[in-house]
């Protein structure tokens, strides 16, 4: 049924640039969120008809977009790419709705946990750069990298508020040490001491967690 759909409407799906190339149409008979026609139209989709699925990607790939890109602060290039990967996941896991509104909450969850997944992944990505800066103090061969962002994870919540807000602004958000100083009216050399400081601290909490779990 839907699964059919899964090898050809990707390839429609993928295309991003549509997200902003061409405005979002809206078809009289869907405008107006009555379940026979939104239940008829899912229910095409379901079973496999890439026409249905061309009118209500031309009606929904907007929404959900435009969604994203809330989502992503405006972050356009990352909301394109976030916006290929929902509508790809909601090709393939399609289903038929009675309603309008059903419809939209479903879309509208789908492209919220692509976002979350993005979180998580970029997270665990930047405490693992994090990690990697604080060198040599959490090498062990008892040690699993799952140990290591557990701990790193547990050294952030001992910072405290500042230490927190350097560490986001250097891992996490990426900006320059330049903007930092600048937006915290600091000299650069002040805080790269500060950020020295607190992986220092860092590095001695896992230090500690690390001769404890040995």
């Amino acid at each position: 049924m839907a699964g059919r759909l899964a090898n050809t409407i990707p390839f429609v799906a993928i295309d991003t640039s549509v997200a902003t190339a061409r405005p979002t149409k809206v078809t009289a008979d869907l405008s107006d969120g009555y379940g026979p026609e939104v239940y008829s139209l899912s229910r095409a989709i379901v079973d496999g008809n890439e026409e249905a699925f061309g009118r209500f990607y031309d009606q929904y790939h907007g929404r959900v977009y435009g969604l994203l890109l809330v989502l992503v602060s405006g972050r356009e290039e990352l909301a394109r790419e976030l916006h290929q990967q929902a509508m790809i996941k909601i090709a393939r896991k399609f289903r038929a709705f009675d309603n309008e509104p059903q419809l939209w909450a479903w879309l509208s969850q789908v492209a919220r946990n692509v976002f979350r997944d993005y979180l998580r992944t970029e997270s665990r990505r930047l405490k693992r750069n994090l990690s990697a800066d604080l060198h040599g103090a959490e090498e062990s061969p008892n040690q699993t990298d799952g140990h290591l962002l557990e701990w790193l994870e547990e050294a952030l919540k001992e910072l405290d508020n500042d230490e927190r807000l350097l560490i986001d602004a250097a891992y996490f958000e990426k900006r320059p040490q330049a903007d930092i100083a600048r937006a915290n009216k600091q000299t650069i050399k002040a805080v790269e001491s500060k950020l020295a400081r607190t992986r220092a601290k860092i590095r001695a909490f896992i230090v500690r967690k690390t001769r404890y779990e040995s």
